[in-house]
């Protein structure tokens, strides 16, 4: 009994960390809260600094395998997807409201000719109040690494609010950065980003970030020491939450069965 009940706990423990799609919610603060997005659409524009390119003046190319590269951004949200006339409901965004995109520290290299993110950086969220022109941040998304395609990207990684105790902008708006972000679909009984983050007997929430480059191929412009180039991207957002497995659950059931014919043999 004592073997059989410790596969099951293996087993239980092994299928724990799923994930399952979630619809996001936003609670904006005075304007309400907004239907159940699929995705955020998402415009930024991108800095790369590269190091270690092969130059011919000024224009430089990444010199495969060798180089690496820095990059940082900004941009906007400009929808809450499904959008059109019977899209989700946005609860003023983008009239009241408005979320900007801060992204800095990303880093990476080449391989098989592609470039690739490490795990490294940070995207982060702000809150813009119309009224007032406050800004307010409201989550962080660490970047756990990405795959670049021609002219097409996909990163992720975890929603982390390990900055929010240091915050020095908390209350600027009428939202909250605990509450902001709700997931449409409970990870242990919660469905706030935050209290999901703040919940240590479970995964974090994770995203993808899916985008296309507007000039692929543009060169950058510098020196074999550090040479830049600026580039429109554009893409989606969708964000996972973790959920117990449909084995995990039986798994654990099982254990539950096994404690009592234990009891009952005792």
């Amino acid at each position: 009994m004592k073997t059989f009940t410790k596969l099951l706990c293996t087993a239980a423990v092994a299928s724990v960390g799923t994930f399952a799609n979630a619809n996001v919610i936003i609670n904006s603060g005075t304007t309400g809260t907004t239907g159940a997005a699929t995705e955020l659409q998402v415009n930024l524009q991108a800095t790369s600094t590269l190091a270690g390119g092969t130059c011919s003046g000024t224009e430089c190319q990444p010199t495969i395998p060798t180089s690496t590269f820095t990059e940082a951004g900004t941009g906007v949200v400009t929808s809450l997807l499904p959008g059109g006339q019977n899209g989700v409901f946005n609860s003023g965004f983008n009239s009241t409201w408005f979320l900007n995109v801060v992204y800095t520290g990303l880093t990476g290299g080449y391989t098989m000719g592609f470039p690739n993110f490490n795990a490294a950086g940070y995207v982060d969220l702000f809150y813009v109040e119309q009224s007032t022109g406050n800004t307010e941040q409201m989550a962080r998304l660490l970047v756990g690494g990405g795959q670049v395609e021609p002219a097409n990207v996909n990163m992720s990684g975890i929603v982390d609010y390990s900055w929010y105790a240091n915050a020095t902008d908390q209350g600027n708006t009428a939202a909250d950065a605990t509450t902001f972000f709700e997931s449409s679909v409970a990870s242990n009984g919660f469905t706030n980003f935050y209290d999901i983050w703040a919940d240590t007997t479970t995964a974090n929430v994770t995203w993808d970030f899916d985008f296309s480059i507007a000039t692929p191929n543009a060169p950058y412009n510098g020196d074999t020491t550090s040479a830049t180039r600026t580039t429109d991207l554009n893409g989606q957002i969708a964000f996972n939450v973790p959920e117990p497995s449909s084995i995990a659950i039986l798994g654990l059931g099982l254990l539950g069965l096994a404690g009592a014919a234990r009891r009952r043999k005792s």
